[in-house]
């Protein structure tokens, strides 16, 4: 028998006797998993392991998964989770649905995944039935009314919403589905659920703790993934944050102490650039550590408060902070109960109920003692196991081991990911870099050999939404699924499959903008998603200089060194803005031979402006007289 330990005093009693995983053998000569509980209060924390070889650590932490502890932080997270979500849903129906015909209804293409081209669009009327649905399953998730019905069905909808365009990816969307398929297979409604009070499932006073790791896995794998992305260049010197930190809304503790101009200086973007990095790669081993859980705890909470009021991140803050209290004592949520009992019958000055609090405690409330997991072999761990368990352990290996590797995928494409943009998605780079870009189709008719251009932000009709087409300059997957758009889009009207080339230019935190599409590539005279993709061109290192990818000749205006993404991309047009496809084929891959031939004289911004309103005025005065005419 081990002793329980009281609590508040710290005391330990034989009275029950802990949990315990031993190697003892039972006859078949198998491991046993021996478990006996206080009557009292079967509510154990979470496992410690016995000192023991590293070998052993693989049987150890085996056995730990399947140790049965407290579940009211499970519980708790489900409840958090599922009011999240219901806030998220709530989003798209506001202001009369405008957020859902804004993003999922006004595009007039959207970019699909690979594989998920299937994906059907809906329109508003459809959208009005789809949200009040998913609001009702978040709900039924977080008060646990049939459960597994609301936690699958709210995941499958998500995916829907989430496959709807590839132009609206977030990472904390990515993160919203990964948490929600993990939901699907956690027994969270056994305990404080309406399923387990009407009887739909039997009442539990314990889970597994895989429940508790795997939750604190996903958060942790979230956290580290996020910190190795920011060990790069340009984030060590503090790119894009110098940009966006002058940009973004007052901090509200500089408001109050009259300190606004803090923020515009290079150290505070530094500062946080720098503790960002240390944060994301580092808080989750002090989250998993005791001693520095409480402080690491609210460190996160700081990072994502800063982060919300300053760059309106969505609701990636609330997600993240819902589901970081896992990483606290299985169950803490009843410590926290007796703790404000306690106190609070002392502040009404109520002794005799605050004596008896404390009586209960040292009669009842015994905490048994952490429940120790000991070595052994792996393959005697895993035997133990009954058919379900080892189910259970073989789904969330597969799992762990897509959620690592993912991230790393993208070392085995060809290119500076920031720049190409293969094995972005998925692997928790987050903020990562300030893209701006300009871009232009020529369209090359085969059946009469005229050519049409088209730029998706300037040129009506308007295709794309503003936020779609200030995406698709910068990223070449999405250019090339455009190009094939258009291409369709003309094939249709004329018979005969057209040429589609791009005048594509980028810049990635303020660099020398460069050609990001190769303007000789016929982006319609191959499928898309082919790999390599050898149109993609090579990015230049910071400071370099390669008039062969730089497009020449330009207007003379000096691309910003600092500014807004819009700023730059406004810039960008200024500088290019009568670049045309012939004199880009022409000199690409090419050095100019003499300064006259790298810039040229472009009208000024007013200039155009003026010509412009010029137009306009002839037009208006046009209609007038054809009006008076018909008269």
């Amino acid at each position: 028998m081990m002793p329980v330990t009281n609590r508040r005093t710290g005391k330990t009693s034989d009275d029950a006797a802990a949990p315990l995983v031993d190697d003892d053998k039972d006859v078949g000569g198998e491991s046993k998993v021996h478990t006996a509980v206080p009557s009292a209060l079967p509510y154990s924390p979470a496992p410690t392991f016995v000192p023991g070889p590293i070998s052993e650590f693989p049987s150890r932490f085996v056995r730990a998964l399947f140790v049965e502890v407290a579940p009211h932080s499970v519980v708790l997270l489900r409840v958090f989770w599922g009011l999240v979500m219901f806030y998220e849903m709530t989003t798209y129906m506001k202001n009369d649905y405008y957020k859902a015909e804004r993003y999922l209804v006004r595009p007039g293409y959207m970019f699909k995944y690979w594989a998920f081209e299937w994906i059907p669009r809906m329109d508003l009327e459809s959208w009005k039935i789809f949200f009040p649905v998913m609001s009702c399953f978040a709900v039924m998730f977080a008060v646990g009314l049939l459960y597994y019905i609301a936690a699958f069905g709210f995941f499958l909808g998500f995916a829907f919403l989430y496959l709807q365009d590839m132009g609206l990816y977030l990472n904390h969307f990515y993160l919203i589905m990964v948490l929600n398929l993990a939901y699907c297979f956690m027994p969270a409604n056994r305990v404080a659920s309406v399923d387990a009070l009407i009887g739909l499932v039997k009442p539990a006073r314990s889970m597994p703790y895989w429940t508790v790791w795997f939750s604190q896995f996903l958060i942790s794998n979230v956290y580290f993934w996020a910190g190795v992305a920011k060990m790069n260049e340009d984030w060590i010197r503090c790119q894009p944050l110098v940009q966006w930190v002058p940009q973004a809304r007052i901090f509200p503790a500089l408001r109050w102490f009259g300190m606004e101009w803090v923020q515009d200086t290079t150290e505070m973007a530094c500062a946080m650039s720098w503790m960002g990095l240390l944060l994301d790669t580092f808080v989750p081993f002090f989250l998993y550590f005791a001693p520095t859980r409480l402080l690491a705890f609210t460190a996160t909470l700081f990072f994502h408060y800063t982060n919300k009021m300053m760059l309106n991140i969505g609701v990636f803050p609330y997600v993240m902070v819902a589901i970081s209290f896992i990483y606290f004592e299985p169950d803490w949520p009843l410590a926290i109960g007796r703790f404000f009992r306690y106190h609070t019958a002392r502040i009404r000055g109520d002794t005799e109920y605050a004596r008896a609090v404390l009586a209960a405690e040292d009669a009842a409330v015994l905490r048994p003692s952490r429940p120790t997991v000991r070595g052994g072999s792996l393959g005697r761990a895993v035997s133990a196991l009954s058919f379900s368990q080892k189910a259970t352990l073989f789904i969330l290996c597969v799992f762990c081991f897509q959620q690592v590797s993912f991230p790393l995928r993208h070392h085995f494409y060809p290119g500076d990911v920031v720049w190409t943009e293969e094995g972005h998605r998925y692997s928790w780079r987050m903020k990562l870099r300030d893209k701006s870009g300009m871009l232009r189709y020529y369209i090359t008719s085969k059946k009469d050999g005229n050519v049409y251009s088209y730029d998706p932000v300037m040129d009506h009709p308007r295709i794309l939404t503003s936020k779609q087409s200030k995406k698709v300059a910068g990223r070449p997957e999405l250019i090339h699924l455009f190009a094939m758009h258009l291409a369709e889009s003309v094939n249709a009207t004329d018979g005969v499959w057209p040429s589609v080339h791009a005048v594509a230019i980028a810049s990635v935190n303020h660099r020398v903008p460069q050609y990001i599409i190769d303007p000789n590539t016929d982006l319609a005279s191959f499928a898309p998603w082919q790999w390599p993709q050898k149109h993609i061109v090579p990015f230049l290192p910071r400071g370099a200089h390669d008039w062969r990818v730089v497009p020449w000749p330009i207007c003379d205006h000096a691309f910003p060194r600092k500014g807004t993404t819009a700023y730059g991309r406004r810039k960008m047009y200024e500088m290019y803005s009568e670049l045309t496809i012939e004199e880009a084929r022409a000199n690409y891959g090419k050095v100019p031979s003499s300064e006259r031939e790298q810039v040229k004289h472009c009208q000024s911004e007013q200039e155009r402006r003026d010509a412009r309103l010029q137009q306009e005025e002839l037009a208006r005065v046009g209609l007038k007289n054809r009006r008076e005419q018909k008269v």
